[in-house]
């Protein structure tokens, strides 16, 4: 009975060292944290390259807002690409940034906004970016296709992001609302 007892014994210590040694192995935190340099990286290269690729995945998050062009209330979208961070500052882009750097104190990442563009003093561009993206991805590319959601015709109008004004103008302005996608590569 004896023998019996010390094998048992014998045989929890030893499934205790093992199951001790899988814990001790294990990593205490993920690793899902980029530098904080790198995101102005991405963003360079997102800009330029339309693609980025990386080795930790990025959660996307949809934000609708909303515009006003000369009284109309228009939808468009914020696409952040977050990653987990240890004591970021914060940063907030400026809506006018197609692709800007957002940080808070848990998250850094990307996040899009509006390009506005005039050009022959006849027309106005005003581009987002969408995406149908959701969860965790690694390989993002902004698309080089785009749809254009309305065409306006306005007199004298501006353009109101939260009672700010982003662009004014005079006389007849043909009004392209254009979406371009962020999609998984």
């Amino acid at each position: 009975m004896r023998l019996y007892t010390l094998i048992i014994i014998l045989a929890i210590i030893v499934s205790s060292c093992i199951v001790l040694t899988y814990f001790l192995r294990m990593p205490l935190f993920r690793r899902d944290n980029i530098e904080f340099g790198d995101v102005y990286k991405l963003k360079n290269m997102l800009l330029s390259e339309g693609k980025i690729t990386i080795n930790v995945k990025a959660t996307i998050k949809i934000v609708n807002e909303y515009i006003d062009i000369s009284g109309l209330r228009i939808k468009v979208t914020r696409v952040y690409m977050l990653f987990h961070a240890c004591n970021a500052p914060s940063i907030t882009s400026e809506i006018t940034d197609l692709i800007g750097v957002y940080a808070n104190q848990t998250f850094i990442g990307l996040v899009t906004g509006l390009k506005i563009i005039e050009y022959a003093s006849r027309y106005v561009d005003i581009i987002f970016v969408n995406s149908s993206l959701s969860g965790k991805v690694g390989t993002l590319r902004l698309g080089k296709q785009y749809v254009v959601e309305k065409i306006l015709p306005l007199w004298n109008g501006q353009i109101k992001y939260h009672n700010s004004t982003l662009f004014s103008w005079q006389g007849l302005r043909i009004v392209r609302i254009i979406t371009l996608f962020l999609e998984d590569d």
